[in-house]
């Protein structure tokens, strides 16, 4: 017997189990017997009756949990305890007995700590329960406790879990504890720890779940509190204060808010980014900038208000690192790897591109790629060009800062994109050093086409620097700068050359056979972003241009096009250069949907799809040939500069209770006499451009062409006849006439739109005494983009005559209808956190207008906008089921029986739930059967047994 137990106890030695921790283990067991022990579908629970049985417990706890190791945690005997240990914790705080509060709190914080995370998530609903409910608690100790233990969950908390922990979160207001608990910090004279814990607490949650923004960003009295509090010089709370406006900038609105005192919270930014700060200071000031400036509206706030010095501490912050025996020091890429993920803020336009280059980002740049030798710089300046290409490719394939360049391949790239068409590099610094990294950037554009040919189909592994490199040598083979795009394109050519590497014909084989239909050569995303990229490079190339035609290119890329239209692939960039990732990618709210590469639809998208006629053209200008008549709202919007002075217009002013014929339009008209040189030709490609944004001429039109633009002050026209590179992220000159809505548009208005709303106007038109809603409209925007308006003014009947539509739609879908007509784009409903602190009724009544436009654009014959309206509303109905029934009373009213059908089959897994319940008392027979039916196939499609009653 002596010797089995020996044998025995040595073995659970062997394994991390000694004497001591199952004598321990024994005891624990016999405290935790002395209670109930019940489960239900949060899991095990355990209840006490006293006090002192609480104690027993939670010393138990605390003793077992002190005698094991990291070792003994993978031991069964600890595994299978867990569950028991953390529903007798969670049940004892449930029961907020002062008594054993202190204790239990500070045992939960143990067991968390302890305890890997893997083991503990099946258990978390218990714990994360009562913590919750403590938050508030009146010692001070214990609500410290419990946010602590929160923080380490929340911290290793996985997504799969991220639903069920925010229900928890919810049911027991935590936003709302913890939102009290930092607001009373200053006033109270808490301790240091506690607003740390709080603050800390409420930032993870606002980091995880958007919907909890929206009752921190609208509360006042928070923000002044924190206006107060950011001003404390102790580390640990700036630290916390900046994770806290990290997490509310990602929310749009509470970016709004707290740049309300911009110069600020801006001037404590920049001051954490000081180099001599500790490190968890720097990296909390760098991700708040990151977070501030995630999008083009956030960046140029923050660079309106301390434009130089945020620039100033980037570069220091890149520069300020050393390689001990080949290693960077322990923080320093974590540093570094911030701030040039900051530093990707020369993505956005603005005056920040000049600061970089004063400060020197080209050495930065250099000496990241090239490694911590200044020599390797110096003495590449004596050698030539060959000689330096074949230099740097030994240095590049070398260097250490591998996880770096990425980066500095995107830098480059927007730098260059984002320069005037005069930028020369002495400008700011040694052009040397500029052609140094313009080689580096050719060599590993070189490397990418290299590496994309080795990667098989679906096969994930690829360089890091691939995508960036050969997207940073587009960019300055097309940079403004015509420096920077002559000198890249000599670059490449000459490393092409002494590489002696063509891959033009692989290229197109590539995307060829991707055209062709054959499925083992469509190439992964990866791949077809390479080639695309690359053969954008090499036809820039005279050399390969000729070899592009000969192989024949243009086929191949105009059938790779056609096969794109019918195969459309939407990536997006992260999906190909993760580097572009971060840890708020997907956590944003309330903010625009930011472009990735390129901007929105083209130039020539041909706003008018048919022409609008003599639609009451106000306007003829005289040229020294025949007259031209045009529409007054179509120069307002696209060449203001051919109107009269603004004094005529007002005289000339459209009078809405005016009664319109043939004859009282030319009465309206208003001759403009042009220049003698204006030639009649001149000006007919002018117009046609303005109505088209696209047009045909030869080379000497074009000269007069290129006059007559920059006299009407038309930049983009003057942009393309010259042949200009266009500077990165320019937008493209639209056909958005939304301005023609604002009072200067109404003098050419020439109809109006009432919508079918009972009562008066709740606002009064300056414009005219009508008393319901309704807008001044143009028919010649109207005309193009409606088949029913159309044929309406041609009918001849009266109601071509007269001077008001009523619409049958509310007033808000008569904006959103009218939204659309003018810019193409159809206003979405409030989202972010904004939506999802909604009402139901609220939420109802966001959505009642598409469903309104929905069966007016069916009637009306607007396909696009029936789609459009239809689309959004069944993406908010995925997430908010809910819903459903009350649009499908909507939809079945309108006579919108596709939409009636996706909502029933919504509600189709929750039809027996419902049929019991009042929720159908509203619908009609008919429109129950519908769900019911749905109900059906869905049992039958999820082999579910199916009663029919």
């Amino acid at each position: 017997m002596r010797s089995s137990s020996s044998s025995k106890q040595a073995a659970d030695n062997s394994r991390g189990i000694n004497g001591h921790i199952l004598t321990l283990h024994q005891r624990l067991y016999h405290a935790l017997n002395l209670g109930t022990r019940c489960c239900d579908d949060k899991g095990q629970k355990w209840h006490y009756s006293d006090i002192e049985t609480q104690r027993l417990v939670v010393r138990s706890v605390d003793a077992f949990l002190d005698s094991i190791s990291a070792e003994s945690l993978q031991h069964q005997v600890v595994k299978e305890s867990v569950g028991d240990i953390v529903g007798a914790v969670g049940s004892i705080l449930a029961s907020k007995s002062e008594a054993t509060m202190r204790l239990a709190s500070d045992v939960a914080v143990k067991i968390v700590r302890m305890i890997p995370s893997s083991m503990l998530q099946p258990h978390f609903s218990n714990l994360i329960h009562s913590l919750s409910s403590l938050l508030s608690f009146r010692e001070l100790r214990v609500a410290i406790s419990c946010a602590s233990a929160l923080n380490l969950i929340l911290a290793n908390l996985t997504s799969k879990r991220e639903k069920e922990v925010w229900e928890i979160l919810k049911s027991t207001n935590v936003v709302g504890d913890l939102v009290e608990n930092v607001k009373g910090y200053s006033t109270e004279n808490k301790a240091t720890e506690y607003f740390q814990e709080m603050a800390s607490l409420l930032s993870k949650i606002l980091w995880r779940w958007p919907p909890s923004r929206f009752h921190v960003w609208t509360d006042k009295k928070l923000f002044s509190t924190l206006d107060t509090v950011k001003l404390n010089p102790d580390r640990s709370i700036k630290v916390a204060v900046m994770q806290l406006f990290s997490a509310l900038a990602l929310c749009g609105n509470g970016t709004n808010k707290l740049l309300e005192d911009g110069e600020g919270l801006v001037k404590i930014m920049v001051d954490s980014l000081d180099s001599s700060n500790p490190y968890t200071v720097q990296i909390e000031g760098l991700r708040l900038a990151q977070c501030l400036m995630t999008n083009e509206q956030g960046c140029s706030k923050i660079i309106k208000l301390s434009c130089e010095p945020i620039v100033k501490a980037i570069i220091t912050l890149m520069s300020n690192w050393s390689l001990d025996a080949g290693k960077l020091a322990k923080g320093q890429m974590s540093i570094l790897v911030e701030a040039c993920r900051l530093a990707l803020i020369t993505h956005w336009e603005g005056d920040h591109h000049f600061y970089f280059w004063k400060a020197g980002v080209d050495r930065v740049l250099l000496r990241l790629i090239t490694g911590n030798s200044d020599t390797t710089q110096q003495s590449l300046q004596s050698l030539s060009l060959q000689e330096q290409i074949i230099k740097l490719e030994e240095v590049v394939d070398t260097d250490v800062l591998l996880p770096l360049r990425p980066f500095v391949w995107d830098i480059l790239g927007c730098l260059t994109a984002n320069c005037m068409e005069d930028f020369f590099p002495k400008m700011h610094g040694n052009e040397t050093v500029f052609n140094v990294l313009v080689v580096c950037a050719c060599l590993a554009f070189v490397d990418s086409i290299l590496t994309s040919r080795q990667i098989s189909q679906g096969n994930a592994c690829h360089s890091s620097e691939s995508e960036p490199a050969s997207r940073a040598v587009l960019m300055m083979i097309y940079s403004p700068s015509k420096y920077i795009s002559s000198k890249t394109r000599f670059i490449l050519s000459e490393v092409l050359a002494l590489k002696g590497k063509d891959y033009v014909g692989y290229l197109l084989d590539s995307l060829k056979a991707t055209s062709s239909g054959n499925k083992f050569g469509i190439p992964s995303n990866f791949r077809l972003v390479i080639n695309l990229t690359s053969l954008a490079c090499y036809s820039a190339l005279p050399k390969y241009q000729k070899h592009l035609i000969q192989h024949g290119g243009i086929d191949i890329l105009s059938s790779f096009i056609s096969w794109w239209f019918d195969n459309p692939v939407h990536l997006n960039r992260s999906s190909v250069a993760t580097h572009v990732q971060n840890g708020f990618s997907g956590r944003t709210c309330c903010w625009p949907s930011p472009e990735d590469w390129e901007e929105s639809d083209g130039f020539a998208s041909c706003f008018y799809k048919r022409s609008p006629g003599d639609l009451h053209k106000q306007f003829l200008l005289r040229t020294t040939m025949e007259p031209v008549r045009v529409h007054g709202v179509i120069l307002l919007v696209r060449c203001p500069s051919l109107l009269p002075p603004e004094e005529l217009l007002k005289e000339k002013a459209f009078d809405s209770s005016f009664k319109q014929d043939s004859d009282s339009c030319n009465r309206l008209i208003t001759k403009v006499r042009l220049s003698a040189h204006v030639d009649c030709q001149s000006l007919t490609k002018l117009l046609e451009y303005i109505y088209s944004g696209s047009f045909e001429a030869g080379e000497d039109l074009v000269k007069k062409l290129k006059i007559l633009a920059k006299h009407c002050n038309l930049q983009s026209l003057v942009q393309l006849l010259c042949g200009s590179n266009l500077k990165w992220g320019t937008p493209f000159p639209s056909f958005d006439f939304t301005s023609a809505l604002e009072p200067a548009g109404r003098n050419f208005s020439d109809i109006i739109l009432e919508a079918e709303t009972s009562g008066s106007s709740n606002q009064d038109c300056s414009y005219c005494s009508i008393s319901v809603l309704h807008l001044h409209v143009h028919k010649v925007i109207l005309w193009p983009s409606c088949e029913y308006l159309r044929a309406l003014f041609q009918s001849g009947m009266q109601e071509s005559h007269s001077l008001t539509i009523k619409v049958p739609v509310c007033w808000d879908s008569l904006v959103k209808l009218v939204s659309w007509f003018y810019s193409g784009e159809l206003p979405r409903p409030i989202s972010g956190c904004l939506w999802d602190n909604l009402s139901k009724e609220e939420k109802l009544s966001e959505l009642e207008p598409y469903v309104e436009l929905c069966s007016l654009a069916q009637f009306w014959l607007l396909e696009d906008l029936h789609e459009k309206c239809f689309k959004l509303i069944v993406s908010i109905l995925d997430s908010c089921q809910y819903l459903s029934i009350k649009i499908i009373q909507m939809a079945a009213n309108l006579n919108q029986w596709k939409l009636v059908e996706v909502a029933a089959e919504y509600l189709a897994p929750m039809y027996h739930h419902l049929r019991n319940s009042r929720e159908f008392d509203a619908l009609d027979e008919h429109l129950i059967e519908i769900i019911r039916a749905a109900s059906v196939q869905f049992s039958q499609r999820n082999g579910h047994l199916v009663t029919l009653t």
